[in-house]
């Protein structure tokens, strides 16, 4: 029977009861929506961190090649033993190196701070999380002149056994 040839009280039922959704339909987009969400911001989350603890890798690395190339010419690492009287602190070490104090490209937009730890004979060098951004999973990376790599949650304790997972 085509619509044409229905009674107007008929088609005008017809016409009322498609417009819209029901309540049912609309709290089931909404739980799709929900459990998409659900999975999705914490994968989100987990990649961000993935993404700037790699420029942290990056960073750590670069300075650690800086350092060997600063010890090739100098026989010693950045420090006051070495005859750098200017490399006292770790600042200053980073400095004499050619080494900036943050991962990236832009100290504002940095998401890890790059600390030294010297001797004439040794380093040891640290990416530390820089707020807002924070690293439940590996805390502090770190890197020696051995090429030791390590993992520091809250800069207190060696924890070896998630170097797999965060390097």
């Amino acid at each position: 029977m085509p619509f044409s040839s229905l009674s107007p009280a008929a088609g005008s039922r017809l016409r009322t009861r498609s417009q819209g959704f029901t309540i049912i339909e609309l709290m089931i987009v909404v739980a799709i929506i929900g459990l998409l969400a659900g999975i999705a911001v914490p994968s989100y989350k987990e990649y961000v961190s993935k993404s700037k603890r790699a420029e942290a890798k990056a960073a750590l690395v670069a300075a650690a090649a800086r350092l060997e190339r600063y010890y090739s010419l100098n026989n010693c690492y950045p420090s006051a033993s070495c005859g750098s009287a200017a490399a006292t602190n770790s600042a200053t070490a980073l400095t004499a190196a050619g080494i900036q104090g943050y991962s990236g490209e832009s100290p504002t937009k940095a998401s890890y701070d790059i600390s030294l730890t010297f001797a004439a004979q040794t380093f040891t060098v640290t990416a530390s999380p820089r707020l807002p951004h924070t690293d439940a999973k590996c805390g502090n990376l770190t890197l020696s002149n051995t090429g030791r790599k390590w993992t520091q949650s809250n800069g207190t304790t060696d924890d070896v056994s998630r170097v797999e997972g965060c390097w």
